[in-house]
């Protein structure tokens, strides 16, 4: 029945560790019994996007593999991905040419300004394994909350769908699988013209301005 203006005192990974006053502050029905503190969040840059990505032991325990390996060291640029030609907000197909194949991802914001790669192949008894992180920083964490929601949209529009998608550093159609959303991770799945089944998928998450996309092919359960 009371309210408090509160001073707390973050650690250094930006979590409230303790309240340094609480002062009481009105009384009434406008206060909220159940006051939660806010957890301060951090800006990250292009220097604090190597820990982020996992190692090939992490990896493979993660997609059921064995036998990872980074294919070379890590890739960094000052930009964007390349993107494709804008796709319409209310389909899959490109605003400038609905009759092309579409990207499997709506385009980057122009101010994107940093992206780190690192790749990971395999051997399964069932074929080559391959697997991408990509790390991008965005300029605030509302642009990187807008564009999650720019792919969860692109991905609906898209579902049982040709599109343009990136597979084993090539530019492939495959038919797109239907987007799921669990614990703040976009997935979707991915099959080529000749496959009944996915073979490959794709997760994204974020995490204050930095977005981390995932591409898996080749295991047993892709999704």
């Amino acid at each position: 029945e009371r309210g408090y203006a509160i001073t707390v005192a973050p650690d250094a990974t930006h979590r409230i560790t303790g309240v340094v006053n609480s002062t009481p502050i009105g009384r009434g029905p406008n206060t909220d019994p159940y006051w939660q503190c806010p957890e301060v969040v951090r800006v990250f840059q292009q220097s604090d996007l190597e820990p982020i990505l996992i190692p090939p032991e992490a990896a493979q325990t993660m997609v059921g593999t064995i036998g990872l390996r980074a294919t070379g060291p890590d890739t960094n640029t000052d930009a964007a991905p390349a993107a494709s030609e804008s796709s319409s907000p209310k389909s899959c197909g490109s605003e400038g040419d609905p009759s092309a194949t579409p990207s499997a991802l709506p385009p980057y914001p122009a101010a994107t300004p940093a992206t780190r790669e690192r790749e990971f192949t395999g051997d399964n008894p069932s074929g080559r394994v391959w697997m991408r992180q990509r790390a991008m920083t965005f300029s605030s964490p509302a642009e990187a909350e807008d564009f999650m929601a720019a792919v969860q949209d692109h991905w609906g529009y898209c579902a049982g769908k040709t599109a343009a998608v990136n597979r084993h550093d090539q530019t492939q159609p495959r038919t797109l699988g239907t987007p799921g959303l669990q614990e703040g991770v976009l997935t979707v799945s991915d099959s080529g013209p000749s496959s009944p089944s996915p073979d490959c998928a794709q997760a994204l998450a974020a995490k204050s301005n930095i977005v981390v996309a995932v591409d898996v092919c080749g295991v047993k359960e892709p999704s």
